[in-house]
């Protein structure tokens, strides 16, 4: 297992609200946080270390993440309750959570609030593993606006879900069997925003997953880069197979 991240404030906002958690675990986390002053960075840094902590040695499992993510919600709802300025914070997250011990029968799990993504490469094929919790995917999946009309709609930052807003979170769950030479991709919505998915098929495509991360920000960047951006690539195989060599900057997990 071989996996990197990168993350950027981007060119508009002036402090970086995401957090990216990369474990040897098997355990990868993008987390966007949202809420005023340092609220959304508190919150975001928050779930990540929650989870990590309650995921940590436990069995992999549904019953262990939705636990986990109850227990994330609490704290970061809890800590909203302190402080005015903290009133409202909150933040996205999309989990990606690989069986330990390489046993590919117990395959991979994801969670999701907000719209921060998960895609899969399998073979040449991208799968977009999430849908968004926002107010404009909604308007998309009953037709009402057309996508073009979504990449500038006056609500696209709208989320319907997150963690941490409220006493309890409704997080999706999925799950995925394992193949070798499976390659992940989490991403906060200042990438997707930015580059559309055939433009990141074509990138995880056509290059090493250190190249592909490279190529992804600064993507990102040269098109605006008008929020926080943050993405890990996940490749779940050997270096060499399937036709993803593995360039030699990555963290070798």
């Amino acid at each position: 297992m071989r996996a990197v991240y990168r993350t950027h404030p981007g060119f508009v906002r002036e402090k970086n609200e995401d957090t990216v958690l990369v474990d040897p675990s098997g355990l990868y986390i993008i987390a966007d946080g949202m809420g005023g002053h340092l609220a959304g960075e508190i919150a975001s840094s928050m779930a990540a270390d929650s989870l990590k902590r309650s995921l940590t040695g436990v069995p992999f499992g549904a019953g262990a993440l939705r636990e986990a993510i109850a227990a994330a919600n609490k704290t970061i709802f809890d800590k909203s309750q302190t402080r005015a300025d903290f009133q409202g914070m909150g933040t996205t997250v999309t989990l990606l959570w690989i069986a330990p011990g390489g046993a590919r029968e117990h395959g991979v799990m994801i969670a999701q609030l907000g719209d921060s993504r998960a895609y899969l490469l399998r073979g040449k094929c991208l799968h977009r593993c999430t849908r968004d919790h926002s107010r404009v995917d909604d308007l998309l999946r009953t037709k009402a606006i057309t996508p073009e009309q979504a990449r500038v709609h006056p609500e696209r930052s709208v989320i319907t879900r997150a963690l941490g807003i409220k006493k309890t979170a409704s997080p999706d769950l999925f799950g995925w069997d394992r193949q070798p030479g499976d390659l992940w991709l989490l991403c906060s919505d200042g990438l997707t925003n930015m580059i559309d998915d055939a433009s990141i098929a074509s990138i995880l495509r056509g290059y090493t997953i250190d190249e592909a991360a490279d190529i992804l920000m600064r993507e990102a960047l040269n098109c605006g880069g008008i929020d926080n951006i943050s993405l890990v690539l996940v490749y779940d195989g050997e270096p060499g197979d399937s036709g993803y060599p593995i360039a030699g900057k990555e963290a070798d997990l």
